[in-house]
């Protein structure tokens, strides 16, 4: 009986044992969260990095949501536009939100669409509103180095387009009379007036070039195919439970 009860207690003991040990394999060995990389332009209020050295932005909530809808972690960097794309186009990156364009097609694959936003052209208050680009003749118009904003402004070879390095030195050349107008969305021009504590007051649109879709590109580059159904399902969440119309209605 004593011989028997030995015998019983060690098969209890190897089982647990077995089972603790499976167990603690499973935790061990267990799959590792999908990882993505993104790049994000580093243009408030879409993408930049806050005093505390805090990423912040539009897109910056825009991935954190959609890295918790997918269960994937996302390495972002923030970086210029220009360099954004040239990371999409070499594969470096696997994401990046662009606004819809031939270059963009030609290097990504679109998961769908993020947002939709109005260009325009943008002058002091008091300036008549315009039909057409060609009515500013030999007159200044700046744009944010390496923006994109549809053919009629993109391809427009009569305009004098000025390149600046950020919507704050744009507003800040239109104030002073330096440039006629500035090309921008309506999203980050009216977020910069509201950091500059500017009143919108005085400055009005004056032509709406064209408007536009960001979309969510894959790089045709990129190796890490596996990240396109998972990303693009949960792009497609969050549009349907509005979490991107909550996301990017802040400066509409």
């Amino acid at each position: 009986m004593y011989q028997y009860f030995i015998v019983v207690m060690l098969t209890i003991l190897s089982t647990s044992a077995l089972g603790i040990e499976q167990e603690s394999a499973q935790k061990t060995y267990a799959a590792p969260k999908l990882i993505a990389t993104f790049s994000t332009s580093n243009v408030k209020p879409w993408g930049y990095i806050s005093p505390n050295n805090q990423e912040k932005g539009l897109l910056i909530d825009f991935n954190n949501a959609l890295a918790t809808a997918a269960n994937i972690k996302i390495n972002n960097h923030i970086i210029p536009y220009p360099r954004a794309i040239k990371e999409i186009e070499n594969g470096k990156t696997d994401f990046a939100v662009m606004f819809k364009s031939p270059q963009a097609q030609e290097i990504g694959i679109s998961l769908g669409e993020v947002t939709e936003t109005k260009i325009l052209l943008i002058a002091l208050s008091g300036t008549s509103t315009i039909k057409d680009l060609s009515q500013l003749g030999n007159q200044l118009v700046g744009f944010i180095r390496g923006s994109k904003y549809g053919d009629k402004f993109d391809s427009n070879t009569q305009l004098k387009k000025v390149a600046l390095g950020s919507m704050k030195q744009g507003i800040e050349l239109l104030l002073k009379g330096r440039i006629a107008a500035m090309a921008s969305t309506d999203i980050t021009f009216y977020a910069a007036l509201k950091e500059m504590n500017i009143s919108s007051t005085k400055v009005k649109p004056i032509m709406t070039i064209s408007s536009m879709t960001g979309h969510l590109y894959f790089s045709k580059a990129s190796p890490n195919t596996h990240l396109i159904e998972p990303l693009k399902h949960a792009l497609n969440q969050l549009r349907d439970n509005g979490t991107l119309k909550q996301i990017f209605s802040k400066f509409h």
